[in-house]
């Protein structure tokens, strides 16, 4: 996909840079850190770019290599864009809300990372085109089991009925699909 985005779109700011999140996603680090240096270069007066994108990608970065903090610490910058449109496209994926989830749950901290998928949900108007909305439902019915597991006794209920709304989206969806299977192992285990 980053490939094909930078063939259609080569000079596209924000293909570039999901580009650049992408790769780094995969562990292609030079192609990443090549796109965000040259990012970094031909727009270094861009305040997008300066403060959204480009410490997007350093977070994913940081995550593959499990440095959680630093993804945090990158992605504060990023904050004051989460739910704007900081594209051009007329969706969003949310990369910095997602990217901040994922950094919670890795850390542990999954009640904040249940607040930043709760946001990607409250926002449906900024994630309409994008698998970002389905699969912050089931990200979230995770992050309650996870808290669960640690004792919150609300976040039991709060799961079953996170994945009860994910698997409703996914009714009609082909069976076979890796995710949906997972996900209705994981709120059969919940009954």
């Amino acid at each position: 996909m980053a490939g094909t985005t930078l063939k259609i779109a080569p000079n596209s700011r924000e293909g570039e840079a999901v580009a650049a999140i992408l790769l780094a996603r995969m562990g292609d680090f030079a192609k990443s850190k090549a796109l965000m240096n040259d990012l970094e270069k031909r727009y270094s007066n861009h305040s997008v770019v300066q403060s959204y994108w480009l410490p997007s990608i350093r977070a994913q970065i940081a995550l593959q290599k499990n440095d959680t903090a630093a993804a945090l610490n990158e992605l504060q910058t990023a904050a004051p864009l989460d739910t704007l449109y900081p594209q051009v496209m007329f969706y969003s994926h949310m990369p910095s809300v997602v990217l901040r989830a994922e950094a919670y749950s890795r850390s542990g901290q999954f009640a904040l990372a249940a607040v930043e998928w709760s946001k990607v949900l409250d926002n449906p108007g900024i994630v309409q085109l994008s698998a970002t909305a389905p699969m912050a439902r089931l990200q979230l019915a995770r992050s309650y089991v996870s808290q669960a597991a640690l004792g919150d006794s609300s976040a039991r209920a709060k799961a079953r009925a996170a994945y009860k709304e994910f698997l409703a989206l996914w009714q009609d969806a082909d069976v076979g699909i890796h995710v949906l299977t997972e996900a209705r192992s994981e709120y059969s285990k919940l009954q």
